[in-house]
This record gives C-alpha cells, sequence and structure tokens, in this order.
C-alpha cells in the first residue's frame, strides 16, 4: 500500500475494492492508477509534460512528482523537485492536492520522502533528523501513517548508524503507534526493517510471520480493486524486499532449508536479477548455504556472480536499504570468495578478487565525487564518458518501469562500454570510478630487482598475507583475531618515547604478519601493502629477536597492489623544491618552529626553490604553483577524519580563494607533477584506528593527483626530531633514491635516539 496515503483512505480503498469486485481502481486518478501499477517512469513523464519545470509545477504535480521520483530512485531530480515543494510550503501556498489518494495535508511530505531517500544513500544522520521533523508535523496534524512511517525511517536510520538503543527507541514508539484500516498491522513492516537492521533476526521473523497474512491481503485487495498487472507483477518491486527479508531471517535463525528454498524461489524469478541491491545479496546469502552443505564450486560460483552484480555499478547506492532496512556486506562476498580459493590453492584467482575488493572499497570511498582531474591525450573525450556512465548507471537504479529482460541487459551493455571506453582513454581515472585489478603479471612488472611484495588482506577477523616477487606468488592465513586492538595498542605505547612498553607488541605483531612469510622475503627491498588497520602500522619498527625490520629491508607502501602499473616513471634529476612551511593557523598553540627552519634550510639546498612561510603558506598557492615543481614539501599540521575520509585534508592558510583545508576529495581535482610530495607534520591521530579509509583516501589522493611518491607521518613527531630527520633525508636524496634516502635518514636519528617514536613515524607510498 502507499506510505504516503492516510490510514483512512486506504481501509476505504480496500473495502471499496473488496465490495465493488474492480469499480473501486476505476474512480482512481491516472495518476494514482500508474503510482498503484509501479508505473513511476509513466507517472513522471505524464506529470513533466504538462508541467517540465518545477519552479511552475502545480502543488499538486509536485506531490506526484516528488512520489514518482522517489520511487524510481531519480535522487537527482527528486531533491530539486522537494526544495520546491518545500519552498511552497514554507510561504504558505495551499497543500492540498484534492487527489483521490490523498485527502490530508502534506506539509510533512518533503522530510518524510527525504529521510527515506537518505536511507538509500548512506547519509544516515541526515534522515534520522529528516524523520524527526516529519514526525513533529504529524504529531500536530494527529496523522498517524505519517508517524508510522517516521518511526520506521527513523529506526533504520539509527540502526545503520550504529545506534541501537535509539533505534530501539523508534521501534517502541513504533510499536506502540495505533493503526486503523482493515489490513491491520501496517506499521509490522517498519518494525520487521529496524529489527532486520539490528541484526535481531528472531524479532524481524516473528514480526514477518505475525503479518503474512496482512501481506497476503494487500495483494489480493489490489486485485480486487481492478489493478492490471504490469510486466512481472503489479508490485514486483514491493514483494522483492519482502520475500528477501523474509528468506534472511530464516536463513540467519537456523531455518537453513526453509531459506534456501524461498532463496531459489527468488533466483528463479526474472524481475530478481533486474534488481541488482538485493540481486547480489540473493546470490550471496545461497552461496553461503551451498558452502556449508560442502557444495564448494556452487558456491564459488554463486559469490562470483554476487561480485560481477557489484562490480556492475560505480554507484554506492542501496536502493532497498529503506525497504529491507538492511544493507549487504559487499566486501564480505569477496573474502568468501579468496578463502574458498585459497583453500582450492587457487592463489593467483585469489590474490586478484583481494585487489578486486581493494578497488570496490575505494570507488566507494569516491562515489560521490564527480569531478577529477584528467591527465590524458583523450581528456575531453573520457569527461564525456564519464558523464555518459554517471548517467546510464542513473537509469538502471529507475525502478518501476515496464522493462523486458533484453532492455536491462541493454542497460548493463551500454555501462560496461562505458567502462571499456573509459579504461583506454584515461586508465587512472578509471582506476576510481570502476572496479578494476591489474593482471599479476604487469604486478610482476613493475617490482624493482630485490624487491618482495607482501600484501595483506582481511575482513572482521579473517586475515591473509600473499607474498609476491619476480618468481612467483604464494599466499596463507595469517591470525587476524583483534588485530585492530593490536595496532592500536602500538601505536598507544610509541606515544610514550621515555618507556620501553612498546617492544612486547611490536614483537608480537611481527610474529603475527612478518614471522610467517619471512622465509620468502628475498632481497633488501620490501614492498607492503596494508589493509584496514595496518594502514595506521609503521612495519619499518617491527622487531624481531634481531632487530628492527628497517634493519635488514629498506620498505615502501601502496595502497594497492593494482596501482603499480599506473604510478609515474622516476626521473633522476634532484631539482625545482617548492616547500611551504609552518602555515600561520590563527593559533599559537599549532605554531611549528623547527617546521618552518625546516623549510627554509631544504629550501636553501635546492637551487631555483620557491619557499612560502607563515601567511604565505596558502592553499591557493599549493592548487596554483604545485604543478610546476618536482619536489613538493609541506610542513603543517593535518586534519584527519576516519568518518568521513574525504574531509580530511592539509590544513594551510585560508584567503579569498580557498579555506585553509586542502581535503583529501580536492586532491582528486589537483594535477601536479611531482617525483614527490613528502608531508613532514601531518599526522593521523595517535592511537586511533579505523577502517584505514583515511589513510587511502590520502595518499591514493596524492599518487592521482600526479605524485610519484608521497611521504608522510603516522602521528605527530618531535618537532626537532623531525628537522634532524627531514634534512638528512634531503641530503641523502642528492645521491640515493627516496626510499633508500628515508631509511639512512632514519637509521641515523634511530642510532642517537633509538626509541621508534622519533624515527618510525615516516613512511614512503608509491614509486
Amino acid at each position: 500500500m502507499n506510505p504516503f496515503v492516510p490510514t483512512r483512505v486506504q481501509g476505504l480503498l480496500a473495502l471499496l475494492a473488496l465490495l465493488a469486485g474492480g469499480c473501486a481502481y476505476g474512480l482512481l486518478s491516472q495518476e494514482s492508477q500508474l503510482y498503484m501499477n509501479s508505473r513511476y517512469g509513466r507517472l513522471i513523464q505524464e506529470v513533466e509534460a504538462r508541467s517540465p519545470a518545477v519552479s511552475r509545477a502545480t502543488v499538486q504535480d509536485l506531490y506526484w512528482l516528488s512520489l514518482g521520483y522517489a520511487k524510481a530512485k531519480d535522487y537527482g531530480r527528486l531533491f530539486p523537485c522537494l526544495d520546491e515543494l518545500q519552498r511552497r510550503i514554507d510561504a504558505g501556498v495551499p497543500t492540498r492536492p484534492g487527489d483521490y489518494l490523498y485527502f490530508g495535508d502534506i506539509v510533512h511530505l518533503p522530510h518524510l520522502i527525504r529521510s527515506e531517500a537518505l536511507i538509500d544513500l548512506g547519509r544516515y544522520d541526515e534522515s534520522a533528523r529528516e524523520a524527526e521533523t516529519a514526525l513533529g508535523k504529524a504529531r500536530e496534524m494527529d496523522a498517524i501513517s505519517t508517524r508510522t512511517f517516521a518511526y520506521g525511517y527513523l529506526g533504520i536510520a539509527h540502526a545503520l548508524r550504529g545506534d541501537r538503543e535509539r533505534a530501539l527507541r523508534a521501534a517502541r514508539s513504533l510499536a506502540e503507534t495505533p493503526t486503523m484500516g482493515v489490513l491491520g498491522e501496517e506499521n509490522a513492516s517498519g518494525l520487521a526493517r529496524i529489527h532486520l537492521a539490528l541484526g535481531d533476526y528472531e524479532k524481524a521473523l516473528g514480526i514477518m510471520r505475525r503479518s503474512e497474512g496482512a501481506a497476503r491481503l494487500s495483494g489480493l485487495v489490489d486485485l480486487m480493486g481492478g489493478a492490471p498487472l504490469v510486466g512481472q507483477s503489479a508490485f514486483v518491486h514491493a514483494e522483492l524486499p519482502r520475500l528477501y527479508m523474509l528468506a534472511k531471517c530464516l536463513l540467519e535463525t537456523g531455518g537453513r532449508e526453509e531459506a534456501k528454498a524461498g532463496l531459489d524461489r527468488l533466483l528463479a524469478l526474472p524481475a530478481t536479477a533486474e534488481n541488482n541491491d538485493i540481486y547480489w545479496m540473493v546470490l550471496t546469502d545461497r552461496g553461503r548455504i551451498a558452502e556449508e552443505e560442502g557444495d564448494e564450486e556452487q558456491a564459488l560460483d554463486l559469490y562470483r556472480r554476487a561480485i560481477e552484480v557489484i562490480e556492475r555499478l560505480r554507484s554506492t547506492i542501496h536502493t532497498e536499504a529503506s525497504k529491507i532496512g538492511f544493507v549487504g556486506d559487499k566486501q564480505g562476498v569477496y573474502f568468501r570468495a579468496v578463502t574458498l580459493l585459497l583453500a582450492r590453492e587457487r592463489c593467483e584467482e585469489a590474490f586478484t578478487y583481494a585487489e578486486r575488493a581493494k578497488a570496490r572499497a575505494l570507488v566507494d570511498l569516491l562515489a560521490s565525487r564527480r569531478q577529477f582531474a584528467i591527465r590524458s591525450a583523450h581528456a575531453s573525450e573520457a569527461r564525456a564518458v564519464l558523464a555518459r556512465l554517471d548517467r546510464t548507471e542513473a537509469n538502471a537504479r529507475v525502478q518501476g518501469e515496464d522493462l523486458t529482460l533484453k532492455q536491462y541487459a541493454s542497460r548493463r551493455g551500454l555501462i560496461l562500454q562505458a567502462r571499456e571506453t573509459l579504461r583506454k582513454q584515461a586508465p587512472d581515472l578509471a582506476s576510481l570510478v570502476t572496479v578494476n585489478a591489474a593482471p599479476i603479471r604487469s604486478i610482476q612488472a613493475g617490482l624493482l630487482p630485490d624487491e618482495t611484495l607482501v600484501e595483506y588482506y582481511g575482513h572482521g577477523e579473517g586475515l591473509y598475507a600473499f607474498v609476491l616477487n619476480r618468481d612467483g606468488l604464494r599466499g596463507l592465513a595469517l591470525d587476524g583475531k583483534a588485530l585492530g586492538r593490536d595496532v592500536a595498542a602500538f601505536r598507544e605505547a610509541l606515544a610514550d618515547p621515555g618507556s620501553g612498553a612498546h617492544r612486547s607488541v611490536s614483537r608480537r605483531l611481527y610474529g603475527r604478519l612478518i614471522a610467517p612469510v619471512e622465509a620468502a622475503l628475498q632481497g633488501p627491498y620490501l614492498l607492503v601493502v596494508p589493509h584496514g588497520a595496518l594502514h595506521y602500522l609503521p612495519f619499518h619498527a617491527l622487531q624481531s629477536a634481531s632487530g628492527y625490520l628497517i634493519d635488514r629491508f629498506a620498505l615502501r607502501t601502496l595502497p594497492s597492489s593494482s596501482v603499480i602499473p599506473l604510478l609515474k616513471k622516476e626521473r633522476s634529476a634532484f631539482s625545482s623544491l617548492f616547500a611551504l612551511g609552518n602555515p600561520d593557523l590563527g593559533d599559537p598553540r599549532l605554531d611549528l618552529a623547527f617546521a618552518q627552519d625546516e623549510a627554509a634550510r631544504i629550501g636553501r639546498d635546492v637551487p631555483g626553490a620557491e619557499v612560502l612561510l607563515r601567511k604565505e603558506a596558502t592553499e591557493t598557492a599549493l592548487k596554483e604553483q604545485g604543478g610546476r615543481y618536482r619536489i613538493i614539501h609541506v610542513a603543517s599540521h593535518g586534519r584527519f577524519n576516519p568518518e568521513k575520509p574525504l574531509a580530511s585534508g592539509l590544513m594551510l592558510v585560508p584567503d579569498e580563494k580557498n579555506d585553509g583545508l586542502l581535503t583529501v576529495g580536492e586532491l582528486y581535482d589537483l594535477e601536479l607533477d611531482a617525483d614527490l610530495v613528502c608531508l613532514s607534520a601531518c599526522e593521523t591521530a595517535l592511537g586511533a584506528v579505523e577502517s584505514g579509509d583515511d589513510v587511502v583516501g590520502f595518499t591514493r589522493g596524492f599518487l592521482y593527483a600526479g605524485a610519484g611518491a608521497l611521504v608522510s607521518s603516522l602521528w605527530s613527531v618531535d618537532d626537532r626530531a623531525t628537522f634532524e630527520l627531514m634534512t638528512r633525508f634531503y641530503e641523502n636524496m642528492k645521491s640515493l633514491p627516496a626510499r633508500d634516502a628515508l631509511r639512512e635518514a632514519q637509521l641515523s636519528v634511530k642510532a642517537e635516539r633509538p626509541h621508534p617514536f622519533y624515527w618510525a613515524a615516516f613512511q614512503i607510498t608509491g614509486r
């Protein structure tokens, strides 16, 4: 039933349908009939034909367009339409459309629709605020149906943002909300979705079982009301989520056979393959069952198919999240595939899926960006292809259209075609907006002589290591239990340079991460590709009985192995330096006196260097002048936001053009031509260990912007020690590659100040 129709109206329609046997449907307007038949695209076309601009549309047309765009998941047009509707409401324009489907006021409608859409977009805090606003207006109007759906969205939003207490509070309020109408408990669906989002599968299943009769009656009423079937079913986009919810709850509560039958039923429906958000979850859960039954080949096939669906689109929009209260674990599918492949000794395939998982995480991180700097001879063509890819993916999300499977396949074909064109025209850009893994041979070819690559890949408490060199590849399972806790403990111990507490946890981490692969490490060079919490770990400070890892190896890191073929080729000249030191941030506590001396000292050693200090060290200067220099040195603070990685950034001086925070998101629109970017005073928060997305986004952003390599720190180091290390690093670079120059500088500081706090924070990422 329509969530935006008052309960009394729904009851009246149901009674009319039952009594009249088809007459009720004929009483509805054309817009109402299209909406009830899930013909959202046709509904939008009909209304737009008479109101092509929302600014000139009537309130009633804005009402129908809002419903149509929301159900079609056309978010680009939905929010401007809701904004216009809200402006009319705020201006006091009468808000009673007079349509048969709605007798009440619609002052709450923009907030309610926004709340649902924002859940799909993963913006849970904003969704909760919109639901609260809708609730406030519903209480004033005594609009029971609005309260029902607002409490449902509020509970789902809180559950998905991890606030269990508030989600349960919303669920209790929803359960206490009186319902009316012949269909009975209309709040049951909302309650089930909240508990599903919380992982309370027993409760969700019980609610669904109790409401099955009402759900069947709803479909019967629609048919008796005269609504014609469209495509597979007039209500296919409502029925598929309900069927999946039931199967999911059964699977998680031990009803495997019944869940298996339900999932097989879903896979047999052609419409399931059209609904990407549900399709990949159905495939994954069916794969879990096959794996539990011992049929590993079938499980692998199902996981592969699920991953293909996941990778089909660039977008992270969860178009079913508000319907089922559940966001599937995309990374978990990759991990299951990697686990099975390694168990069957198919190491290369497992490594490729691990790389694809990292690429998927990066695409998700950058999904909201639409502007990227493009350094390619085909830049204008690549921008056009990216815009076409965006439009095609947006069209692929549209629901409710009476499309054939052939038409859905055509949409997917257009997406694949655009992606392939983008890979040819701008491979760097394609690596950010599509899932792609470099062939193992090209990764091997990019390794330096006598270099071994160790790539870590984990999910939950599972952890694997892949060891790759010119001779071959091997993969093995490691102990990943509570790994984040050990990394955090190590970083916390490093914060006290007067203590030796770091030694025990350093050795423990060495035993977990390095000792199992030690026999395969060849030569003096080590390339580490971390994952998750390991992005915060100074690997060169891990210690065995024979000393630190830095004593044996020169290390570099990468966010993923697949960037190796994309890295800039090395140039030999040490020249053309641009340095920004100790920017005036308006707070004496943020001053870095030695950083200022450091930038000035480094600049004196390079002929023609440009050094900007204090108020001259602006964000605008870096953006406008940085592209002309081969080495960029920034001695300033960093502000890191693990929850919103793209909002992390470098703190520089603001001016009339820029706010002074060069964010990670802005890096992807920056054009540099640097062999090296050195960030000598930036740090992630000591002790804070999150998903690693903030580190990945930061380092990958500089590499994409055109840096061949990036030197950065994992924590805020003593100002004087940093001065000593950096001046030695630049002196060494006159005769050594950057990686060796950094190692020699760290070893020299280590000889004078043995505690890793002073020398281990810096690492080099990239070439």
